[in-house]
């Protein structure tokens, strides 16, 4: 199989709307997140693959696990793709998961597989434990615009069971942001440097085709037209879980690069001085302050 890569990024970057921009490609899928790969991975990864009751555990195990629900993969689907792979490995039979989803998805066989998960920042060693080949893309958007769009959570009370519990003071927001960035830049460190690229948000909005030339090229794939539609198909085709669509809107709307900076109109001076204060370093690194 081919290898696998990974979508990072501290909560409110822009790896939702991301990720369905690029599983709209034709050769690449990736799932809504679900962090089955690090839950399982003490149960699993020294099992048995040749004994059946490994994999209808497996199977059912995953079935289980928080998020999964929200990829519509019948069980009868997951036992039979991963009979037919037969894994060997807990590697081979994570991505008979994932292929069990493109099966229901109607994606080809034959797909580069990823997997967007905000939850994986303190995770990126054993993500390389299972996947030494792996490669990860870093997304980061100025803390200041995460800030923003945290602030903008205050009051959203949808009924799904799985909508974010983040913080709401700058202070707090700005400790966040950082602890984040520092521990996937940390954490990719382990990495050689093909294996990561980094992508800012501001550029992916305002030079949409050249980042995703950047991307689809560092994947070893060709750029596809279709990831430029990605609204059109996540309305069709439901990409992004309904349970999730009340703070995740901008997945069907096309990008906008004005909201690029919005905390100039959103913060106080006193509020951004605050961030700055604690992030500063950070911002400096991503070219976000002189």
């Amino acid at each position: 199989m081919k290898p696998q890569f990974f979508i990072l990024g501290s909560p409110r970057s822009g790896t939702s709307l991301f990720r369905i921009i690029l599983t709209c490609h034709a050769d690449i899928l990736i799932p809504p997140e679900c962090g089955f790969i690090q839950w399982l991975y003490e149960s699993y990864h020294g099992a048995k693959w040749e004994q059946p009751e490994t994999l209808y555990n497996f199977a059912s195990d995953v079935s289980k696990t928080r998020k999964f629900s929200t990829w519509n993969v019948p069980r009868e689907v997951l036992v039979s793709t991963l009979e037919h792979l037969a894994p060997t490995e807990y590697s081979s039979a994570v991505q008979g998961v994932f292929k069990a989803y493109g099966s229901v998805m109607g994606k080809k066989p034959e797909v580069q597989y990823g997997d967007k998960n905000n939850y994986y920042t303190q995770h990126i060693p054993l993500l390389l434990d299972i996947f030494p080949d792996a490669k990860f893309i870093h997304l980061v958007r100025d803390g200041r615009d995460v800030a923003c769009s945290y602030r903008a959570l205050k009051g959203l009370k949808p009924s799904s069971p799985f909508v974010p519990h983040l913080p709401y003071e700058i202070m707090d927001i700005a400790k966040e942001w950082v602890f984040n960035v520092e521990m996937i830049r940390d954490g990719l460190s382990l990495c050689a440097e093909d294996k990561v690229l980094e992508v800012r948000y501001c550029d992916l909005l305002q030079n949409t085709s050249s980042v995703l030339e950047e991307v689809t090229t560092f994947l070893g794939l060709r750029f596809d037209e279709a990831m430029l539609g990605y609204y059109d198909q996540n309305r069709r085709l439901g990409l992004e879980p309904e349970e999730m669509l009340s703070w995740k809107t901008k997945t069907l709307e096309p990008l906008d690069g004005s909201r690029v900076g919005r905390y100039l109109t959103e913060l106080s001076k006193g509020q951004i001085e605050e961030f700055e204060a604690t992030a500063l370093p950070i911002l400096r690194d991503y070219k976000y302050v002189t």
